[in-house]
């Protein structure tokens, strides 16, 4: 449930029809972020880093004039790994399109071999 700012209203909000992914009451990022995250990894071949995507991005949001900043890494890192759960993908089927069945370069989160 979400509760308006005065406390009046309560409605049930997922986030999901406007593609908005909910990690907790104080932190909300739309699905394209962690799309472009994907995206970054899969195109850059400069090796881009969690804190390195976030500087990034509070460089873009300072450039729109925007007066916060991007998520820090640590919550970034979060957002991300409970937005990828979310989806309920299995990366270990995942096929690279360049390498086949065979990787130069292996990554995994230490939680499953």
């Amino acid at each position: 449930m979400r509760v308006c700012k005065a406390g009046t209203c309560k409605i049930k909000y997922t986030g999901e029809d406007d593609c908005i992914f909910i990690f907790s009451k104080e932190t909300a990022v739309a699905d394209q972020v962690c799309h472009d995250f994907v995206e970054q990894l899969f195109t850059c071949y400069t090796g881009v880093t969690w804190t390195g995507y976030c500087k990034f991005k509070t460089l873009e949001y300072q450039s729109l004039n925007a007066d916060s900043a991007f998520l820090s890494a640590r919550t970034f890192v979060n957002v991300w790994f409970s937005w990828a759960s979310s989806m309920q993908i299995d990366f270990r089927d995942y096929q690279d399109p360049w390498c086949g069945d065979n990787p130069e370069l292996l990554a995994g989160d230490g939680t499953h071999v």
